[in-house]
């Protein structure tokens, strides 16, 4: 049965992380494609004629999309509902909107608004934001497990570091043959050498 660590790992690496960069890519795409509808635009005013009311896909409640009417540089008057749609109405009727519009498709037209226009982008670096950073922190998350598992990453001793003899403990947890052996022990350091040069001095 294949390690948790390492699927979780594999599972960040080689689906979460390229899942997110290709909604980065997705996102870049959008944005340049905007760009380019923008370059070859028209900007010019129009006004919110209507408020379309309509049904959320899942039935629990309403939405609402704005009806604007504009006049081209030729003088022509066109109508487009707008593709962006929210709860409460982002527009009221009666409301003066900038519109851009393409000299050849004139009907599709959007409103000049950072939602309008750039809705699409943001979601798709949102989500992708949010699986680049989870994919990160599950490979971040298993390599601190296998170092800790395999001790990489545990403090080891210093070999420098002087060896601390243990102590004998307190002079009250100490018994009476205890504190005995240490005078006779004592005695002797104090004694051996006068008792060395005495031995040396009569062969």
């Amino acid at each position: 049965m294949e390690d948790p660590t390492t699927f979780l790992n594999r599972l960040g690496k080689f689906v979460l992380i390229p899942i997110g960069l290709l909604l980065f890519v997705a996102a870049a795409w959008s944005i340049w494609s905007t760009n380019s509808w923008l370059a070859r635009t028209l900007e010019v005013e129009g006004v919110v004629v209507e408020m379309v009311r309509m049904r959320e896909s899942d039935d629990k409640g309403y939405v609402f999309s704005p009806i604007v009417r504009f006049e081209t540089a030729d003088g022509g008057t066109h109508k487009f509902q707008s593709g962006l749609r929210t709860y409460p109405p982002a527009y009221r009727t009666g409301e003066i909107v900038s519109v851009v519009y393409d000299r050849a498709v004139p009907d599709a037209a959007m409103i000049r608004s950072l939602l309008s226009l750039w809705l699409m982008p943001i979601i798709l670096s949102f989500i992708g934001t949010i699986f680049c950073a989870i994919g990160i922190f599950m490979i971040v998350m298993c390599s601190w497990h296998r170092g800790f598992s395999t001790g990489r990453w545990l403090p080891s001793a210093d070999p420098r570091q002087k060896r601390v003899q243990p102590s004998a403990g307190p002079l009250h947890d100490r018994t009476p043959a205890d504190c005995a052996s240490a005078r006779v022990a004592a005695g002797l350091r104090h004694d051996f050498p006068a008792a060395a040069r005495a031995f040396a001095a009569h062969p």
